[in-house]
């Protein structure tokens, strides 16, 4: 049945580009759409009847066999209740949660990272990296238990100093090399150092050790950190004198002792140096006087160490070796006359170079005294085998000489083992109290002169 085409008073004419015919004004818009028509096959499949559409099915998912998984509770994924992804390797926050740290894998085939190569005492590479690396780094390890400074010192303090004295070496690089007992010594360039008092004690010594070394400089066989320029206090920057010096590569011996065979160098610097005159020098409270003059620290030393709970046998038999080689030297002939003696000649203000002596440091406490205090030296640098050399290479044989050298030994034996028992946390020196302990072990194996054996 064909359908009549409806009058145009329903339709709006077609416009002139064409396109699809819209009802005219007043009509409705949108009209139902015909109901759609079974084909001719499906109508005789059904015998004439009214032919309807199939059921609903079950869901898809339903159909294809899929099943929902069940959600996460919420606050164990994200907000949604999602299910958190992983990734496959563990990132920070995976590790946090987890507990320790994992060790990450290298890249490529997941093995450990590799190991660095020992190094290797035999190995001259290893051998020639270790020395390039010590001369690099600033001497500042052995030295730990100093006192507290007075003075705040810094790159910018130094160059006001070296504005003010030498002009021409304050745009020089600078950096802090080591700090000792009593000074602070900062690197300039290449070859300079500039050297600073930490506390007003040093002060007077640096003052003294400038007007010393001077005069000694082109004397001795060794070399001494004559100033290159001495510096004045300066208002408001600096309180004290303070010097620019030269620079020494090296090693203190204090980690880098010198060979046996520098033995007979040390009795020769020795010689040469108790052969000048000590005109001009001032009294050293603390090194001038004869050995009885010190008895009663001695015995503020003995009582300290006995008094300390760890002390072991072992300890307790070098304490009575060294009472006794006080003693010996308390009772030996006094020295005939004084002489100019550097009053502070331990390891670490002595520098190697290739198991050589080098330079030797720090001559704040040079004064006029007994040359016993400087030959305790041999015990601190040497073993028993090279005292011998020594000894014959400071001059004629002298049994007196040599028992104040190991009572002044001993002296310092027990000062520096009391660095282990330091009030002031800051002083406590354990390395110095190892450095004591080796030299009373050296004092209680030397019973007699080597000569006498």
């Amino acid at each position: 049945m064909r359908h009549r085409r409806r009058g145009p008073a329903h339709l709006e004419a077609r416009p002139q580009g064409g396109g699809r015919r819209r009802p005219a004004a007043g009509r409705r818009a949108h009209l139902p759409l015909p109901r759609r028509r079974r084909g001719r096959t499906a109508r005789r499949a059904a015998g004439g009847r009214a032919v309807e559409d199939p059921p609903p099915g079950p869901p898809r998912r339903a159909r294809r066999g899929a099943r929902r998984l069940p959600r996460r509770p919420r606050g164990a994924g994200d907000p949604r209740g999602r299910p958190r992804p992983r990734s496959r390797a563990p990132g920070p926050r995976d590790r946090a949660r987890d507990g320790a740290a994992r060790r990450r894998p290298c890249r490529g085939h997941g093995r450990p990272a590799l190991r660095r190569r020992r190094a290797r005492d035999d190995d001259p590479r290893d051998a020639a990296r270790a020395a390039a690396r010590a001369r690099a780094r600033p001497r500042t390890g052995p030295v730990t238990g100093v006192p507290a400074r007075e003075v705040d010192i810094d790159e910018r303090l130094v160059r006001r100093l070296l504005e003010t004295a030498a002009p021409g070496l304050a745009a020089l690089p600078c950096h802090l090399a080591f700090h000792g007992w009593d000074n602070d010594i900062w690197r300039l360039g290449d070859r300079l150092a500039v050297r600073l008092p930490r506390r007003e004690m040093a002060a007077t010594l640096a003052a003294h050790e400038q007007r010393s070394l001077d005069r000694l400089a082109p004397l001795l066989p060794l070399a001494v950190p004559a100033p290159v320029v001495t510096g004045e206090p300066v208002d408001g920057v600096f309180p004290w004198p303070w010097s620019v010096v030269p620079w020494y590569d090296g090693d203190l011996a204090a980690t880098h002792p010198p060979e046996p065979s520098q033995a007979a160098v040390l009795g020769a610097f020795l010689a040469r140096l108790h052969s000048l005159a000590p005109d001009g020098l001032a009294d050293n409270p603390f090194r001038s006087g004869p050995l009885a003059q010190y008895s009663e620290p001695m015995a503020g030393r003995l009582a300290a160490l006995r008094g300390d709970p760890s002390l072991d046998d072992a300890d307790s038999a070098l304490i009575d070796d060294a009472e006794r080689a006080w003693g010996a030297g308390r009772t030996a002939a006094p020295a005939p006359q004084r002489a100019w003696v550097h009053g502070d000649l331990h390891p670490r203000n002595v520098l190697t170079r290739d198991g050589r002596l080098h330079v030797v440091l720090d001559w704040g406490d040079t004064t006029a005294g007994d040359p016993a205090v400087d030959l305790s030296a041999v015990w601190w640098l040497f073993d028993v085998a090279a005292h011998a050399a020594a000894f014959a290479a400071y001059g004629e044989p002298d049994d007196d000489l040599w028992l104040r050298s190991r009572a002044w030994a001993a002296y310092f034996g027990l000062m520096w083992l009391g660095f282990r028992l330091a009030s002031d946390p800051a002083r406590l020196d354990a390395e110095g109290a190892r450095l004591g302990r080796a030299l009373l072990e050296r004092v209680a194996a030397t019973p007699a002169p080597p000569w006498a054996q």
